[in-house]
């Protein structure tokens, strides 16, 4: 019987008061059902989380013998995932890049760049301030963040470098497009410190604002 099956029997059963249930793990168990059965099982029946039907079912007396077994082999486990997370994240390094997107262009242009945002891989929102966050909002995971700075638009990442790069060359070609200048990055000499438009705007209304008030 299937994990699908035992959640069904356990919601068409009424809820077994304590005694009820510890016969009805005894029946199941010796119908060959696993203790992972059992477990959705309780879970249902009881209408409880699974840690708690967990915490029932292997302190009940069908289960009680495999317990110390079942506890070992979920620590296993959890090291082998650990250990595989601290090998996917190994290479992950702090990565930072600052593109020429200024804070005094023209506020026709600044105005779409929510669209430049949205259309890169990852993309999850806004945080406090307006912030721009891709892949996660904590930092402390694989995550991409940006702010107006008055050098330009400063990206900090939190990634593998291959995927940074490719990450990075996306967003600077996207940006070109839906900008219309080109955007890069003045220190590695993609671009200059003077804007080259591709499509120059009608009316450049410089904005007054002030480079920290731009995202409110």
């Amino acid at each position: 019987m299937s994990i699908e099956d035992i959640t069904e029997l356990g919601e068409k059963e009424n809820k077994k008061t304590p005694l009820e249930l510890g016969q009805r793990l005894i029946e199941l168990k010796s119908k060959e059902y696993g203790i992972l059965e059992c477990i959705a099982y309780v879970r249902i029946n009881q209408n409880c989380s699974l840690l708690e039907a967990k915490s029932i079912t292997i302190n009940s007396s069908a289960w009680i013998d495999k317990k110390e077994e079942f506890n070992k082999h979920q620590e296993e486990q959890m090291q082998e995932f650990l250990e595989v997370y601290k090998n996917d994240n190994r290479n992950i390094e702090i990565q930072e890049c600052n593109l020429n997107i200024r804070y005094d262009l023209p506020n026709e242009v600044l105005d779409k760049l929510p669209l430049v945002y949205k259309k890169m891989k990852g993309w999850i929102g806004f945080g406090e301030n307006r912030i721009p966050y891709w892949f996660s909002f904590n930092e402390n995971e694989k995550s991409i963040y940006a702010s107006i700075e008055p050098s330009g638009l400063h990206f900090i990442g939190k990634m593998e470098l291959n995927e940074w790069i490719e990450w990075k060359t996306e967003i600077k070609k996207i940006a070109t497009e839906i900008l219309e200048f080109k955007v890069g990055e003045i220190e590695e000499g993609e671009v200059g410190h003077e804007i080259e438009w591709l499509k120059k705007p009608n009316e450049e209304n410089i904005s007054n604002s002030k480079w920290w008030k731009f995202w409110n």
